[in-house]
């Protein structure tokens, strides 16, 4: 019997099924990564780059197929899962370019500072962005020195085993980069293994948390991202509302409203609040949903059965509390689809849930104190965002108001390879991307010679 089955989620057809791996056979891939990082950690980072220059080209010949893949999967629509390979592409170079800066060893004095790898990684992946947030973990961690193993989610098991066959088309030696399917008790196993030496998680705010527990049982690293429930405040004196509902309908529409990072709560000042409803409708009632591999699809199906089904109960309970359904669009009967909806909800409700999915929560705010109070309410703390036509005072407020870990001023935060990216509060600790991706998993040393 099938520990895992994949499915279609436009056709809602089975893909295919997986055993999970044995736990001899988990140690046993763990052992053999050990034995390879022996050798992978003492080879410069000119030679780990050689690597990831073939892994571009690949990625740059595969492209067409991959997001195929992604979309067959997990739903994504095809002209954004093209995107999200061309966004794995531009990670790989970046990091091709700072490597070597980054990990030269400096020197001050009788101090001689030196970055170190450590050894097995396990990276617990999430599906809605099944190659990109696997690279961003993988990518730096390898040219530190480290080996991977990656667990990635259930539904996106095929991707999963793509990434794996990417490793080795490069030429990449045998057991720097394994893919294991096991259950979550085999997750909490592989931390304790002696030889895993940190975790990188991006889920939900409860596997972060049981995560995070058993490492610090055995006194190991990790980075947590745990999702985000972004709230974006329009101020009054923004003169272009158009422009700004297209910003953010784009935003909140990618991936089918399925980012972390994506505004969900959209907090406008009274004065504009009519003329934002209204035109944020007309937007969204454009808005074309279906089959993800069609190139005008912008909203694709969810990518599980039970994510549409909590969403469902998210609305209801929403509604029960006060909350009203201003619009809602049409779907396809068939498919994993949740309606492009809007809500508008009365300041008194603590939206303090990460919703999933494309739907828009509408707050309206009589003025800017009440509205950083609505963005910092909420127990995340991944991203925020601020139009307003004063500058200043938008970096004023960014700066000193608002606690998460990026704030967009007239625009929306995205993850990008240059900037280190993570948030506080529930959602999670650490930073991926930047200088920080390459050291997460380094022994940073000193040594020190004779004076």
């Amino acid at each position: 019997m099938a520990d895992i089955v994949t499915y279609n989620p436009y056709y809602e057809l089975k893909i295919s099924s997986y055993r999970f791996n044995n736990d001899e056979s988990i140690r046993q891939t763990i052992q053999n990564m050990q034995a390879a990082y022996s050798l992978w950690r003492i080879k410069p980072p000119e030679a780990r780059i050689s690597y990831i220059e073939s892994l571009v080209d690949i990625l740059l010949t595969q492209k067409d197929a991959l997001a195929r893949l992604i979309a067959t999967e997990m739903g994504k629509p095809i002209s954004q899962a093209r995107k999200e390979i061309d966004k794995c592409i531009n990670m790989c170079e970046y990091y091709m370019d700072i490597t070597t800066e980054v990990l030269v060893d400096e020197s001050l004095d009788q101090y001689q500072l030196t970055y170190q790898p450590t050894g097995v990684i396990f990276g617990v992946m999430p599906w809605n962005y099944p190659f990109w947030q696997v690279f961003r973990f993988l990518i730096p961690t390898i040219l530190s020195g480290n080996v991977c193993l990656i667990k990635h989610s259930e539904n996106v098991t095929g991707c999963a085993l793509a990434i794996k066959d990417l490793m080795k088309f490069t030429g990449l030696t045998d057991h720097i980069v394994e893919v294991v399917c096991c259950s979550n008790q085999q997750v909490h196993d592989i931390i304790r293994n002696p030889l895993v030496k940190g975790i990188s998680l991006t889920g939900g705010k409860e596997a972060g948390i049981a995560v995070a527990k058993t490492a610090a049982e055995v006194l190991k690293p990790c980075i947590l991202e745990l999702g985000g429930n972004d709230g974006y405040y329009i101020h009054d004196d923004i003169k272009d509302i158009e422009s700004v509902c297209k910003t953010l309908c784009e935003a909140r529409l990618e991936n089918s409203g399925q980012s972390c990072i994506s505004p969900k709560r959209f907090i406008i000042n009274k004065n504009i609040y009519k003329e934002f409803r209204e035109t944020i409708l007309t937007q969204l009632a454009k808005t074309k949903v279906g089959n993800p591999l069609e190139e005008a699809t912008q909203v694709g199906p969810i990518a599980r059965e039970d994510l549409v089904k909590k969403l469902h109960q998210q609305i209801k309970k929403l509604e029960k509390l006060g909350a009203k359904i201003a619009f809602q669009g049409e779907i396809p009967k068939e498919g994993y689809f949740f309606p492009v909806t809007v809500l508008e909800i009365p300041g008194n409700i603590n939206l303090d849930e990460e919703i999933f999915g494309p739907v828009f929560c509408l707050y309206e705010t009589k003025d800017q104190e009440s509205a950083i109070k609505l963005i910092n309410q909420s127990g995340y703390g991944l991203g925020a965002g601020i139009f307003m036509d004063d500058i200043g005072e938008a970096e004023n407020i960014a700066r000193l108001n608002i606690d998460t870990g990026m704030c967009g001023i007239n625009r929306c935060v995205r993850s990008t390879p240059e900037m280190p990216f993570g948030g506080v509060k529930d959602s999670g600790y650490g930073r991926e991307l930047g200088v920080s991706g390459l050291i997460n998993f380094c022994n940073i040393k000193v040594i020190m010679h004779e004076e």
